[in-house]
């Protein structure tokens, strides 16, 4: 028997043995085949998975998973239902479904929903649409008219979450009449649908206002925005974006008067857009909610890097001076800013100013 110097190695870049010095009668073929999930996840196709020799190609029913089996286990799996054969309708969503839509809303009021959904599929957002009592559309997420997701590089095995907004804005959708609506989401074969009322407001609050007071640019001093104890007032910021693709904005914070990294506590946000923070190339509006609780005192509003005074409890008749806001005038270490805003008017919030420095 020759000694020869002989190096095996698996398939997939895995080394299964190596040695300097083997004695062989003959050259063996080797071949690792990974789990059937393992390609899966891994990008491969469930109907083009390998199985090891003497297995056979199955997919599961309920997601459409491949598993390798012995062929005389595969015709009772098929028969009983638990597999298919390696037939599969490309793309295939399993399963739908509208998620947080309220019972009620009020007339202007964002309608927060998510659609989840999951199946054997390469991810692409829905299409969504709010009918009113008659059947009417009234709005539509316009799926086409903005640049879609791209496609995770492998199909979905986890559920898939989509925060229902307009492409073209990403902007929540409101409706400004009192009624029963349907929201009906959809993708390729499947389909869900749940209702909601739009109701007046109790009291006319000012976030159902439009921002109709202009912000004022002072030409000395510093600008300070103020509102009462427990209310609601509201800011709209306009953002201009010269990006050619849609770049991810800071949103709006409130900061403790002495220390600014840290949160406000008793003030809460939130905005027409979610929680997707992107805006589009080009101009858009972002509306931000600000409610206030029963603690009166001095904080920071950030929008970016360079806070503007706020101040809870006062109002024109008071007295505010710069040094209640001791971080004013600070230095910030900001990053770069790949896009311009500017706050463009408001409702529920006055404005005063006042000498710096």
């Amino acid at each position: 028997m020759k000694t020869l110097h002989y190096s095996i190695i698996a398939i997939l870049s895995v080394v299964i043995f190596s040695s300097s010095s083997i004695a062989l009668a003959q050259h063996v073929p080797f071949t690792l085949i990974q789990a059937p999930l393992k390609q899966f996840k891994d990008g491969t196709i469930a109907h083009d998975v390998h199985c090891n020799s003497g297995l056979q190609l199955v997919l599961k029913a309920e997601y459409y998973t491949p598993a390798c089996v012995k062929p005389e286990t595969a015709s009772k799996l098929v028969q009983r239902g638990w597999a298919l054969d390696t037939t599969l309708p490309e793309p295939f969503v399993n399963k739908i479904a509208i998620n947080g839509l309220q019972q009620n809303y009020t007339i202007g009021q964002p309608i927060s929903a998510t659609v989840t959904y999951s199946g054997y599929y390469w991810y692409t957002e829905p299409d969504v649409k709010i009918l009113d009592a008659n059947g009417t559309q009234i709005w539509f997420n316009c799926a086409y008219c903005y640049a879609r997701t791209e496609p995770i590089p492998s199909p979905a095995l986890e559920p898939f979450t989509y925060i229902v907004r307009d492409y073209s804005s990403n902007k929540l959708p409101a409706i400004n009449k009192t009624g029963t609506y349907t929201m009906i989401a959809s993708l390729e074969n499947k389909t869900a649908s749940a209702e909601f009322t739009i109701v007046k407001p109790l009291t006319p609050l000012a976030s159902f206002e439009p921002c109709d007071t202009p912000y004022p640019q002072p030409d000395t001093g510093v600008a300070v925005l103020y509102m009462p104890v427990n209310s609601v007032g509201k800011v709209c910021v306009r953002y201009y974006n010269p990006n050619d693709t849609p770049t991810r904005i800071f949103g709006i914070r409130f900061f403790d008067p002495n220390n600014s990294n840290q949160n406000a506590t008793g003030i809460t946000t939130w905005n027409d857009i979610g929680n997707n923070y992107t805006i589009p190339k080009g101009g858009s509006t972002v509306v931000y909610w600000i409610k206030t609780g029963n603690q009166t005192g001095f904080y920071g509003m950030d929008l970016f890097c360079g806070e503007t005074p706020f101040a809870v409890g006062y109002d024109n008749n008071s007295r505010i001076v710069s040094s209640d806001f001791s971080w004013l005038g600070g230095t910030y270490n900001c990053p770069m800013q790949t896009y311009q805003f500017h706050i463009d008017s408001m409702a529920g919030i006055g404005v005063r100013h006042i000498q710096y420095p």
